[in-house]
């Protein structure tokens, strides 16, 4: 395998697959790579490192935020929602909701929350795509759970459903279990089914 200058050559073309074969088809960029490899059947290929060299250029050191401040401006986030929540200001819960909880503002501001105690932030943590902030409610004997904040649109927000789906506990009705006990039917509903035929 060499390298090739490929400038004569209007577009870059790069053939898929490691043998040719008839329904391979070439693809064109439309820009041109210095370099590109030809192996042995003559497919030209480029050097993967090139891909990662134009990605670490384009992209630069300092486009990226790093991870810590990611994770304070999750807390920051969180806290700034919660202060809305007690302020009941709907544009500013607007603005930290993720767009599917956004229906749910109207309740979030009817809730009263003058004799409640802010929820206690204990951390941040992150998962591969969302962050968690940890608090912990002195409203209900210090119960631990965790709000899920996710980036939409390049900005933190708050994402209600999932936070909901995480935090979901089933409880028990008063009713007990269910059973099911087969009854004859009444000459009303009897009435009630011919009349619908």
């Amino acid at each position: 395998m060499g390298l090739r200058p490929i400038e004569d050559e209007p577009t870059h073309r790069l053939v898929l697959g490691s043998t040719p074969r008839k329904h391979t088809k070439p693809i064109h960029y439309p820009f041109k790579i210095a370099a590109s490899i030809t192996d042995d059947m003559g497919i030209v290929r480029s050097p993967p490192f090139l891909l990662l060299a134009i990605l670490s250029v384009a992209l630069g050191p300092g486009c990226a935020p790093r991870e810590e401040n990611r994770q304070d401006e999750a807390a920051q986030v969180f806290a700034a929602f919660q202060d809305a929540l007690f302020r009941q200001d709907s544009d500013g819960l607007r603005a930290l909701l993720c767009r599917d909880a956004r229906a749910v503002v109207p309740t979030l501001c009817a809730i009263d929350l003058a004799d409640k105690e802010p929820l206690v932030v204990q951390g941040v943590s992150k998962t591969s795509y969302e962050y968690r902030v940890h608090v912990v409610d002195p409203n209900q004997g210090d119960r631990e759970s965790f709000y899920v904040l996710a980036v939409e649109d390049g900005d933190m927000r708050v994402d209600l459903l999932t936070t909901t789906a995480y935090n979901h506990e089933t409880v028990a009705g008063a009713a007990g279990d269910r059973k099911f006990i087969p009854q004859r039917l009444t000459p009303e509903q009897l009435a009630q089914i011919k009349a619908r035929k």
